[in-house]
């Protein structure tokens, strides 16, 4: 009788730990897809950043080219410190 509490308490202790087990096993996949996820993500934005990078560059190379515009249009060098009309 004793010998049969002890199967019995010990194959409750095997169901817990294969329990546990599974449940941490279930929590690691899910944390594996979600690193996985945001690996993806940062290697769709590590191939977007060069991109974004040319286009800042133009944007400042227009905005260069305007001020040039605007610097010809008042006939002033923008280097040349601003004089006060008094």
């Amino acid at each position: 009788m004793e010998l049969q509490c002890r199967l019995t308490s010990l194959e409750t202790k095997l169901a817990l730990t294969d329990r546990a087990l599974t449940e941490e096993l279930n929590i690691m996949q899910m944390e594996l897809f979600s690193v996985r996820q945001q690996l993806s993500e940062l290697s769709q934005s590590v191939h977007t950043v060069p991109i974004q990078l040319q286009t800042l560059v133009r944007r400042v190379d227009n905005m260069e080219e305007h001020l040039a515009h605007v610097r010809d249009a008042l006939g002033q060098d923008l280097d040349e410190p601003a004089r006060d009309l008094d």
